[in-house]
């Protein structure tokens, strides 16, 4: 029996089934696992679970229908929970105001689209530990490479760029999938 009836009242008396989400700290549920029952009675979109082990409560919330989105402090975490069926899995740093996990000993390192300093600065605030740059380089006076090819890397976009398979294809090179390649559009990639 829950020890506050009036929260099904007063917090549900108002919505709309599926039109907001619960939260719940994972270690506290076990101790009250039939506020979860609840919850699921009044048909939220989400239901996220902090803190503990999801796998007592993934399924229940699943076999509802409810999207499950769990927060991690841990690569391994991550990969657990998604096992269990997390269909968003929110990645928690160190930094998080309120409760936590310490630093990881593993760093984390940004990488893709980062082409200037204020994509390193925005990769660092949101706490990679370091950056991967690739692309940028093939541009540079170093790189052995076709003076057009450098001009035309750095006069374009994103939005002149494609991804696909098609120039890996053609050359020869067997990628294995999901991995493809972002080429600037040309016109071979556009027939």
């Amino acid at each position: 029996m829950l020890s506050t009836p009036w929260l099904a009242a007063k917090e549900f008396a108002n919505t709309e089934p599926n039109m907001f989400g619960i939260g719940f700290i994972t270690w506290k549920l076990e101790q009250v696992p039939e506020l979860l029952d609840l919850a699921i009675k009044h048909q939220p979109r989400a239901i996220m679970l902090s803190f503990g082990d999801v796998k007592p409560f993934a399924s229940k919330i699943k076999d509802a229908g409810i999207t499950l989105i769990t927060q991690v402090q841990t690569v391994k975490q991550a990969i657990y929970d998604k096992e269990q069926g997390a269909d968003i899995i929110v990645a928690q740093g160190s930094e998080a105001g309120g409760h936590g996990a310490n630093r990881g000993t593993t760093p984390v390192v940004a990488a893709g689209g980062i082409c200037d300093g204020r994509g390193i600065a925005a990769s660092m605030m949101l706490g990679a530990q370091g950056v991967l740059l690739g692309t940028l380089f093939c541009a540079s006076l170093e790189a052995n490479g076709i003076e057009a090819a450098k001009k035309l890397l750095i006069e374009s976009n994103g939005d002149q760029t494609i991804r696909s398979e098609l120039f890996d294809i053609v050359d020869g090179y067997d990628w294995p999938k999901p991995y493809s390649a972002r080429a600037i559009k040309n016109k071979f990639s556009e027939q």
